[in-house]
């Protein structure tokens, strides 16, 4: 049940590392703050691969969501559409409050899924020579905390390309002469509290909200 709650919610539940139930709401990742950072160009912690997706596995240009007892609430981008096909993403029974609670989940999902995007999909790093501060914080990283991830490129523009994301889950595999720590992620599309007379986070755009 508490599982539906999230999956209504678009947010994450799970036991944390020190054993607790705990459960971040929709937006929690937009208005994180960065946990980690990550390099390959010799700074932050080093990781030894990132894999990269880019296609239509997270695709959906058609998106449907009902409530419990509700009706359907359809959304469509008919641009994405006609380029890639229809795709579509039905979330029925959500735990939310009625139908229109139900519209704006879908619109919400909509504008985050109805491109395809060139994401990272996951990271490894080795924990065993990584110094005692990044030990720490690597130990440190929990679900839904945010990172940021640098990738350099030996030629063509961009030269690097530095994003964040949410981490989806963590894996440990651990040998007797390695421990390697891989991270699963989820694009956060980080937002800033608005705040009155700050020369940057003063200013009403994609990037600064009301919290």
């Amino acid at each position: 049940y508490l599982q539906s709650v999230a999956t209504s919610e678009q947010g994450y539940f799970f036991v944390a590392a020190n054993g607790d139930l705990t459960f971040t709401d929709r937006i929690a990742a937009s208005f994180a703050t960065i946990s980690a950072y990550f390099s390959d160009a010799g700074s932050n912690i080093p990781y030894t691969s990132l894999s990269v997706m880019y296609g239509q596995e997270f695709l959906y240009n058609k998106v449907v969501c009902s409530v419990e007892g509700g009706t359907d609430q359809t959304v469509n981008d008919v641009a994405s559409q006609t380029e890639y096909g229809i795709s579509t993403l039905n979330l029925s029974g959500l735990l939310l409050v009625d139908d229109a609670a139900a519209l704006t989940l879908a619109t919400d999902l909509l504008d985050r899924y109805k491109l395809p995007e060139y994401r990272f999909d996951k990271l490894q790093t080795i924990y065993n020579p990584l110094t005692v501060g990044n030990q720490g914080t690597l130990t440190g990283l929990e679900i839904a905390d945010v990172v940021s991830i640098t990738r350099t490129y030996p030629t063509g523009t961009p030269a690097s390309v530095t994003k964040e994301y949410s981490i989806e889950n963590i894996r440990h595999v651990i040998t007797p002469s390695s421990h390697t720590v891989e991270f699963g992620l989820a694009v956060a599309d980080l937002v800033y509290a608005f705040t009155l007379d700050d020369a940057t986070l003063g200013v009403m755009d994609s990037t600064n909200a009301l919290t």
